[in-house]
């Protein structure tokens, strides 16, 4: 009978204690270039689309479903979060432009890594199969500009 009287008791300390605890820290945004640096790649996506920068200088981009725009080139710049894009312009399950050369002006804000999981995402195309690499998803804010043809672009682009 001493041990029901005292159930109460042990209930309002277990929330108490569970109450007071700290709740979990949120990561510190990273600035893109250096999100870049630490992990060696950085994926992210528009919710459409994936991207990939690779610390080599490499970029792929494709489509999260069965069809879209896919870009296979390079990236340069970073600084203050702005990337410039020059790349082969494709299509996934559509027609392509052979030799379809553009440049793209990327922003992406800072942010931080979030692990995905393959299995949450429709099939999708692109250079690396049916999705992406393994990759954590960088979750910096992207602003995307619109691309233009290869001979409208700066020279010191190419």
């Amino acid at each position: 009978m001493k041990a029901l009287r005292l159930l109460p008791l042990l209930g309002f300390l277990a929330f108490a204690a569970t109450a007071g605890a700290a709740p979990e820290a949120a990561p510190v945004p990273l600035p893109a270039l250096d999100a870049l640096k630490e992990k060696g790649r950085l994926l992210l996506s528009d919710g459409g689309t994936w991207y990939l920068l690779d610390l080599n200088g490499g970029f792929h981009s494709g489509p999260w479903g069965l069809c879209g725009e896919t870009i296979d080139g390079t990236w340069i710049g970073g600084k203050d979060g702005r990337f410039l894009i020059h790349g082969a312009w494709g299509w996934m399950n559509g027609v392509s432009q052979i030799d379809d050369l553009r440049v793209l002006s990327l922003e992406i804000g800072s942010g931080a890594f979030h692990p995905w999981r393959p299995s949450d995402l429709s099939l999708g195309g692109g250079p690396y199969g049916e999705r992406p690499p393994p990759s954590d998803l960088f979750n910096g804010t992207i602003r995307r500009g619109t691309p233009v043809k290869d001979s409208q672009a700066l020279p010191w682009v190419r």
